[in-house]
């Protein structure tokens, strides 16, 4: 047994959110349990005040009942200057994915603060024990600055488990401490994994990786990231990875008395500094690139800051420093005018992400993770085609634009929604547990174009990942998807060899007859086209006759972060949905298909 977070907040000196900090009110905020265990404590910082502060009532809520958290016994307690403590154990058995519900009253003012999500609200008095809550309050100055409610001096809340979990830090500045991507992606973690991992925010509004903001308090955002990065991220035993989304506030800030500006190489040496310590600790880390930036400020933000965030970015998508990338800018900006988020992702300022864009990030982590969820929620099966030679990389798809399906029964053109698209391959050491139940087949070790390269490098390219997925797997592969459809007479002449019972191309038959040729094998459709739906909904009131049907359709996973039409995950669950629970429907892999036949 032991303590292990389920929710937690860098502290930060109560600068721009000090006016939020104020007595005399309580601030309600909800957490959702990533663990289950049978206590639960709080823990309180001072680290910024240089007087105590004094908590007149804590209370947490859950399925309705109050539970009150106390100090020494004590329902009303100081927090001494310059330090921390925690509260005494709070006896409340807690389920995992529960919602819990704090409630935290403000006899004194606090020191430290940070920045909080819209759910967060307060009230004027004393609500701690209050059956029900009377109207928030909303300042006008939070409505005119897009600011959200603090909870000032809490910034950890724990639960005795005998499952602790293993620890990501979300490493970043008011993009990442408004949990508009960090609660959607805690929550995308506990349904891949059902409390295995937990992610802890440790986001500042205004942080910087390499300059200390100076105001009234020493630091008006907070240490600089290479500062507090010991206290905010090295400090959790189970620490696994780290998220590190730094360094937008540090190409549009500068020291007003030196004048020095940062620099692709100060940069760069930081990060590097930064990874390097956690690899040595056994920690992966994921780097999000800089988020468009212009438009936040209508001075201050020069073409030289833009070109720096360019640099940056370009640096962080070539390195291979880091074990993952999302490319934050790329999901985010205006396709039309780069420099500026588009309209549809931020909140109103230019900067920070909306619940659509913080979405838009938070799916940005492991695409194929979330389609094999919802395919077991639905009792459905499928197939995954890999790149063994790719396995744990980044991937990215540019400029696709428009191109025709050949013999495709519409007869017409298909325009590829996406100009840019970027996914984070599976790693090999998780491969297995994440595929568990679906069949393996191979699609280039590289993504190599079978049916375009020599004869030589197609069999090296079959070869090689047929033998190392097979060895990943423990299973035998007789399945092949033709990377970008490239195949010919020889290709399909090899794989036959080698034992493949099917290849599939990408041209869509809009049918469901079983291929004369398996190794040139058509699929019904693309999920991501216009006419799957009513291709779902043609074969279930198709009656088999002699021979049985088969409904094939494939897509790209991270095809549906693009959230349109029928590219997106709200249209793939509906689509599960809908196909789900028949039982003149046999639910099945590629191999089983052709097996059957």
């Amino acid at each position: 047994m032991d303590w292990t977070p389920i929710w937690h907040q860098a502290a930060a000196p109560a600068f721009a959110m000090g006016f939020l900090a104020g007595k005399k009110k309580t601030v309600v905020y909800s957490v959702i349990s990533q663990v289950s265990g049978e206590k639960l404590r709080v823990r309180f910082s001072n680290h910024y005040g240089k007087k105590p502060y004094t908590i007149g009532g804590l209370t947490v809520w859950a399925q309705g009942e109050m539970h009150t958290v106390t100090r020494d016994g004590s329902c009303v307690f100081t927090v001494p200057a310059g330090e921390s403590c925690y509260s005494d154990e709070l006896t409340l058995p807690v389920t995992m994915g529960e919602e819990l519900e704090i409630r935290l009253y403000y006899a004194s003012k606090v020191m430290d603060s940070n920045m909080i999500e819209e759910n967060a609200v307060s009230y004027p008095g004393n609500h701690t024990t209050d059956k029900e809550l009377p109207p928030p309050r909303r300042e006008k100055y939070m409505e005119q600055y897009s600011l959200y409610e603090a909870i000032p001096g809490m910034d950890q809340i724990e639960v005795f488990t005998g499952q602790p979990s293993k620890i990501i830090v979300a490493f970043g500045d008011s993009i990442t401490a408004m949990n508009r991507w960090v609660k959607p992606l805690q929550r995308r973690l506990f349904d891949a994994y059902g409390g295995d991992y937990a992610l802890m925010n440790a986001g500042i509004s205004g942080n910087c990786l390499l300059y200390d903001i100076p105001g009234l308090m020493g630091v008006s955002y907070g240490e600089k990231g290479v500062s507090r990065f010991e206290r905010d991220v090295l400090r959790f035993s189970e620490l696994c990875g780290v998220i590190l989304a730094l360094g937008v506030n540090d190409v549009a800030y500068y020291s007003q008395k030196t004048g020095a500006v940062i620099s692709l190489e100060q940069y760069a040496s930081a990060v590097t500094d930064i990874v390097d310590r956690l690899h040595k600790a056994g920690v992966r880390v994921i780097a999000q690139t800089l988020p468009p930036r212009s438009g936040f400020v209508k001075k201050g933000y020069t073409p030289e800051m833009e070109a720096l965030r360019v640099r940056i970015n370009g640096w962080i998508r070539d390195s291979a420093l880091f074990d993952y990338m999302v490319d934050a800018d790329a999901l985010l900006r205006d396709p039309k005018n780069p420099s500026f988020t588009d309209e549809r992702y931020h909140q109103g300022d230019h900067l920070h992400p909306n619940q659509v864009g913080g979405m838009l990030l938070a799916q940005a982590y492991e695409q194929d993770k979330r389609v094999i969820q919802l395919m077991r929620q639905y009792g459905l099966k499928g197939t995954f085609n890999l790149n063994a030679g790719l396995l744990g990389t980044r991937g990215e798809v540019k400029g696709l634009g428009t191109f025709s399906f050949q013999d495709c029964p519409e007869g017409v053109k298909h325009k590829w929604p996406f100009s840019y698209v970027q996914h984070n391959r599976i790693p090999p050491d998780e491969v297995c547990q994440v595929y568990e139940g679906m069949e393996i087949a191979t699609h280039g070790f590289r993504h190599e174009p079978l049916g375009a390269v020599s004869e030589d490098e197609m069999r090296a390219s079959v070869d090689a990942d047929k033998a190392a997925l097979e060895k990943i797997f423990g299973t035998t592969v007789v399945g092949h998807a033709y990377a970008q459809g490239s195949t010919s007479p020889t290709v399909q002449a090899y794989l036959k060899a080698q034992g493949y019972q099917y290849a599939r191309v990408v041209f869509p038959s809009g049918g469901f007859a079983f291929p004369d040729n398996p190794m040139n094998f058509r699929p019904s459709s693309s999920l991501i086209l216009k006419n799957a739906v009513k291709l779902v909904e043609r074969f279930k009131c198709e009656e088999p006759g002699e021979k049985d049907l088969l409904l094939f359709l494939w897509a790209h996973s991270y095809e549906m972060d693009y959230e349109k039409g029928n590219a997106s995950w709200y249209a793939l669950e509906r689509l599960f949905e809908s196909i789900a629970g028949r039982n003149d429907i046999v639910y099945c892999t590629n191999s089983e298909a052709f097996a059957h036949i």
